[in-house]
């Protein structure tokens, strides 16, 4: 199946992902890409493709899945037009994963605390700004 809309429900979130491809052994997402095959990891690292492959794998996994690694089929925008399926490292998706995990404990302290602003949020306080972004007009000598 494609572009199949999936709902689940993640550490008492509701979270809903889209992958590009479900087998049923595991996802798989598809993705363009300008850069050479010695460089794609900047755009895995840019558009945070770690913290994709961490939810949508826990959300399989939520399902009844057997847990996987989720192929990312990468499709050249330039010359050559290459394509390549590649694996993130498990380690980046495992770190991944631990921040996901921490950010929605964050979300769920603060819809039962009601605090979503830190206490110091309710201050008004001066901007601190660097010496050089404070520069005068330069005087225009005739």
């Amino acid at each position: 199946e494609t572009q199949v809309s999936v709902c689940v429900e993640l550490n008492g979130h509701k979270c809903k992902v889209r992958p590009d491809a479900c087998t049923p052994s595991r996802w798989w997402d598809l993705k363009t890409t300008s850069h050479g095959w010695d460089r794609i990891y900047k755009s895995v690292v840019d558009y945070g493709y770690d913290m994709q492959e961490a939810l949508y794998v826990s959300g399989a996994v939520a399902l009844g899945m057997d847990p996987f690694r989720m192929p990312f089929c990468f499709v050249q925008t330039v010359a050559p037009y290459g394509c390549r399926a590649f694996y993130l490292p498990e380690e980046m998706v495992a770190n991944a994963q631990q921040r996901l995990n921490s950010v929605m404990e964050q979300v769920r302290l603060r819809r039962s605390t009601g605090m979503y602003m830190p206490a110091e949020a309710n201050e008004i306080v001066e901007l601190e700004v660097p010496r050089w972004a404070l520069k005068k007009e330069e005087e225009v000598v005739l």
